[in-house]
Parts: structure tokens; sequence; C-alpha cells
């Protein structure tokens, strides 16, 4: 038989061991060549997709993620499956195989694997890529679908640079085949293990790290998220591995001294074997829970970030259409014929206010504009602003900023109409978000003054503010756009509508949710798959143990139990732990958000919405490994 022929039967025969890490490798590709096939697409790349060019390079970096990932999560996998078959590499040194020849046999399993995993996940991808293209399109808002073709480029590189990345990854795991004796490596997993001893001081100190790191997210705010970020992360993680090396075996010795319990049921038999199965799987279950945390927490980020869009857009334009034109035409003829063209388009006005006003003469392009103090309170009282109340003579300047009053008044001179009026001005806080703010010089006086300068002023010196708020807005983009039209012949001074802001902030923010999705699937997926590996990395000495147990007289169905009970610490305290980590995580969210008036609950609802979506993944996870680790040891004690 040759060593090729070798390969193809380890592969084939180890399918339960494979079965987690070939599926995580099918989902990488899948994923990678989908962004791939928009971000090298003919039209893409030609420029006839209109805003395309600024969504690439995000999906640039989401495949430098994931390629660096699955760099790492094969690199890991393919390690524990050489660890786990030191008996094999035994007896294969005892037949005469070389070094060499075996690490042959390892680079030609990676390739096949590579080569099934490239081709289901470019099987899957190609039709996938259809419904990711159409997505792409309604994002950006193209007039028709992207063609939908098979992007060789992107096929040729997708398949290139996975099967480069497990020939590369099999090449560097075969430098673990170290020249040991034959006898030691066919004992290797006869060795005895020693029993698990923690330290109580390093156990305490995993908990001080993991409060402390959580302490500083619970209190961090905009400024400090940024530099406090990295330590806490650093801390945090180091923390968690010592909790899962030390403090839970802490706790676990901790219960096996409370006989009441120990003798109870199978809690014997599951609480000794755990504590092993805790000590020797730390990494991996730190490693899990922290990246379980990551994804968590970048779910609840990408979903506190949709369901805070609309609120965002709502705050930033209290009123779906707001502008300010100059002109010889009348105010009440501007805004009848804005009227017309949203009636006419299905747009139902529930509140309008116009205002007149004044541009007086000045260096800056359009002046400043006037408007009396009556019609500013009018605005002042629906937009919750602070009224104004002006002497005889007196105006104030409004600042885009939200303070109190400045009550400190300087003389100014304002020649208008041939007429020179010497008033006293102040500032006065004004709401960046308000109707006005799309204005940059705006002056309040006095009702008598402004009745003073309007009598002086010319036709083009007339200005007209108008605010309007309907209920269908999301369907106002046309209208509005006939609207700035029409008012850029009135000489535009100013128009600021929801519906624009809206639309141009909802396709990143689609964009991210769904690039946000892909990524973090594949990394809860993959997470999953890591506890999967470790499983059943450690089957051989397992199935010893439960035939023995079985022999001693332990039920098929009691040693069911004990691996249940087993399995759902395994793969459930790590995510636990994780969402844990992310929930004071989602706290430092809220910090950041408090001036948006977001509680801590309003943000935290989300991440519980990611951990229920990512437990019920969990769940799969779990009871897939469960079946399949349960009937690979009974199946072979049976044969």
């Amino acid at each position: 038989m040759t060593l090729r022929r070798i390969s193809i039967s380890n592969v084939k025969g180890m399918g339960r061991k494979y079965a987690a890490f070939f599926a995580s490798s099918v989902l990488a590709v899948l994923v990678f060549y989908l962004l791939a096939s928009f971000v090298m697409h003919p039209d893409v790349v030609n420029g006839y997709v209109s805003q395309a060019e600024r969504v690439r390079q995000g999906l640039l970096i989401s495949q430098y993620i994931i390629v660096i990932f699955t760099f790492f999560f094969v690199l890991y996998s393919s390690s524990a499956f050489i660890r786990a078959r030191k008996k094999e590499f035994g007896l294969l040194t005892l037949l005469g195989a070389t070094k060499a020849q075996m690490s042959r046999m390892i680079v030609t399993e990676h390739i096949l694997i590579g080569l099934s995993g490239v081709a289901v996940g470019l099987g899957l991808g190609v039709p996938l890529s259809k419904l990711m293209l159409n997505a792409m399109s309604k994002m950006l808002g193209v007039t028709s679908p992207i063609r939908f073709i098979v992007v060789i480029p992107a096929v040729l590189w997708t398949s290139g640079l996975f099967l480069l990345l497990f020939v590369f990854i099999g090449t560097i795991t075969t430098l673990q085949i170290s020249p040991r004796k034959v006898v030691r490596l066919l004992r290797e997993h006869q060795r005895p293990k020693v029993f698990p001893r923690y330290s109580r001081w390093v156990a305490i100190l995993s908990l001080l790290l993991i409060g402390g790191g959580c302490g500083t997210a619970w209190f961090v705010d905009g400024r400090t998220l940024v530099p406090a970020m990295l330590p806490v992360t650093a801390v945090v993680s180091l923390g968690t591995f010592l909790f899962f090396a030390q403090a839970s075996v802490g706790i676990l010795m901790y219960l096996k001294k409370k006989t009441t319990f120990l003798y109870r049921n199978l809690n014997l038999l599951t609480i000794s074997d755990l504590i092993f199965r805790m000590k020797e799987n730390a990494r991996v279950l730190a490693a899990v829970a922290v990246l379980s945390a990551c994804v968590i927490t970048a779910t609840g980020t990408i979903y506190t970030a949709e369901a805070t869009f609309l609120q965002d857009v709502a705050r930033a334009h209290p009123q779906a259409l707001t502008f300010a034109a100059r002109g010889e035409t009348a105010p009440e003829t501007i805004a009848s014929r804005v009227r017309e063209i949203l009636r006419e388009d299905s747009i139902e006005v529930t509140e309008e206010i116009v205002l007149e006003g004044l541009v007086t003469p000045s260096q800056a392009e359009n002046g400043t504009l006037l408007i009396p103090e009556t019609n500013f309170n009018k605005w002042a009282e629906s937009s919750g602003a602070q009224r104004l109340s002006l002497e005889e003579n007196e105006a104030a300047y409004l600042v885009p900023m939200v303070g109190e009053p400045n009550g400190e008044t300087v003389p100014m001179e304002v020649v208008y109409g041939g007429e020179t009026y010497t008033i006293n001005t102040r500032t006065w806080p004004f709401p960046r978000t308000n109707y006005l703010s799309s204005m940059n010089r705006l002056m309040v006086v006095d009702d008598t003054l402004f009745e003073s300068l309007a009598k002086g002023a010319a036709d083009g010196d007339l200005a007209v503010f108008a605010g309007y708020e309907f209920d269908n807005w999301r369907d106002s983009l046309d209208a509005i756009k006939r609207i700035r039209s029409l008012l850029e012949a009135e000489h535009l001074l100013g128009l600021r509508s929801r519906v624009e802001s809206y639309e141009g902030r909802k396709q990143m923010t689609a964009l991210t949710a769904m690039i946000g999705l892909f990524v973090t699937v594949l990394f809860f997926i993959a997470s999953g798959s890591m506890l999967y590996f470790r499983l059943f990395s450690e089957i051989e000495e397992d199935r010893e143990k439960y035939g023995i147990m079985e022999k001693l007289g332990v039920s098929r169905h009691d040693i069911g139990t004990v691996v249940s009970r087993q399995l759902l610490v395994f793969f459930f305290a790590p995510i636990a732990v994780g969402s844990v980590h992310c929930g004071f995580a989602m706290k430092s969210l809220s910090n950041v958000l408090r001036m948006m008036h977001w509680p801590f609950l309003g943000v935290f609802r989300f991440a519980l919405a990611a951990i229920a979506g990512f437990s019920v993944i969990q769940v799969v996870y779990f009871l897939a490994a469960r079946r399949a680790y349960i009937r690979e040891v009974f199946r072979e004690a049976a044969a």
C-alpha cells in the first residue's frame, strides 16, 4: 500500500474527527468567495456600479480577516490532530516508515482536505453569489441588479489561496513529528496522568484580573474607550485562562470534598473526570470564551447600530425637510410650490412652518440671515430650543451649540438700505440639529427693528425659512430632489432632508451588518469546531476509560449521562464566561452612547439577542458532538 492510499484511507477513516474541521473550512471558503465575487466582479472593477468603490475596501479588509483567522484555526486543528496520532506514527515507524514519508503523508492529507473543502465551498459559493450580488445591488441602490456571472478571478484566487494555505500548514505541522523512540510513541497515550493541582492564590488572581478588567470596562466612556481597549482585553484574556486552568479546578475540588454532593447519583464520576478535562483543556476553553465574547459583542454592537440608526437620523433631522432660500418670489408662493411637489408624490404633510426673513449684505457669499424675534420663538417652541426675549434695538447671534445663554452684549453697526443701525448683540445657543442649522450666519432681531429693516429691503433680499414633517418620509427622496432643483433657481441658501441622510447611511449600515454577520458566524462556528476537535483528540483514552467502567458494571446509559454532563460544561462554560465579558463590553458601549440617551438595558438587550442566537448554534453543536462522540466510543467498544 502506498502512502497516498494510506492518506486517503486516513481521511476516510477519521471522517468524524475531520467533520467539524471540514465544515469550518468549507464555510471559510464560501464566505471568502462571496466577498471576492463582488470585489473582483468586472462591473465593479471597471466602475460600472455606482457607490461600489467605497465598499470595496471594507470587503477587502474582511477577506484579510478571514484568511488570517483561517490560518490560525487550521494550524491549531492540524496540531491537535498530530498530537492525537502519536500511536499511529509509532506503528508506522515500527513498520519502517521514515519521518520524510510520514511528512509527505500528512501534507497529502491536508491537500485532500483542502481540495475537498475548496470544491464544496466554491460549489456552494457560486450559486449563492447570485443572492450576494442581488443584496449588494439593493444596498448600493443601483437601478438594475449586478449581473450574475462566475467570477473566474475570484474562483482562481480563492482556490489558489486556500490550497496554498493548507499545504503550508501541513508542512509546518510535520515539524511536530519528532524522532522519538518507537516504544515511547506507542505508549504515549498510556502514560499515567498526574492528578491536577491548583493554586488558591493564582485562582484568586484570575478573579482579580477578570474583575479589574471588567470593572474598568464598566466605567470607560467615549474619551477613554480606545486607550483602555487593548489593556482591558489583555488583562481579561489572561484572567480567563487562569480561571479555567486554576479557579475552575479549585471549584471542582471544593465540590469533590462535599461528600453529600459527591456521592449523589453520578456526581462522583462526573466531577472526578471533569477535573482532568478542565485542567488539560484550559487553553482551548479560554480561547473559545474570549472568542465568543468578541463575537457576541460584535454582533450586539451591529444590532445596536442598526437599532439606533433611525433614531440618530431623526435626532439629526427633527423635521423631514427644512430649507432656506432667497429671491424675488414671495415666501408663500415658494411654500405653495413645495407643497404641490409633495402632494404629487403622495407625501402627506403633517406639520408645516413657513417664516419670512431678510438677507443682509456681507462679505460672506450669502450674507447674514435676519429673522424677527416672534418667528424665531415659533421655531423654538416646536423644537424645544430656548426662547428669546429681546429689548429694543437688540439682536442675538445664533451659535450652533447647546449651553447656557451668554448674557454679555456687544454694540454692533449694521448698514442696510442706506441706513446705519446700532444694535446690541449677544450670542444665543441653538442646537445644530434644529431647523435653522443649515444656516451658518443667523441673527434674531427684535420685531420693531426687523420692520424698519424690511422697509428698505430689496426684493432679492427677501428670504423664506420653512420646515416640513411627513410620516412617509422614507418615500420622499424623488420629491426632495425636485424641491432642491426648484429652490436652486431661487438662490437656495440651505436644504436638509431626513431621507437623504437616511439613504446615505443606510447603505453603509446594511453593508456593515451583512459583513459582520458573515464574519461573526464564521468565528463562532470555528470556536465550536475547536471544542469538537479537542473532544475527539482524546477519544482513544476515553474509549479505554469507559470500556473499563462498563466492565465494572456501569451501564451505557449512566456513561452517556456522565458524558452529557461533562460536555455541557465543556461546550457552555466558555459561552457563559464570554457572555459575562460581553455584558461589560456592552456597558462600555452604553457609556459611549449615553449622550444619545441610550441606557445600559437598551443596549444590552441586543447583546441578549446575540447570546440567544449563538446559544442555539452551540446547542446544535453540543447535540451533534454528543451523538457522534458516544456513537464513536460505543461503536469501537462493541467491535
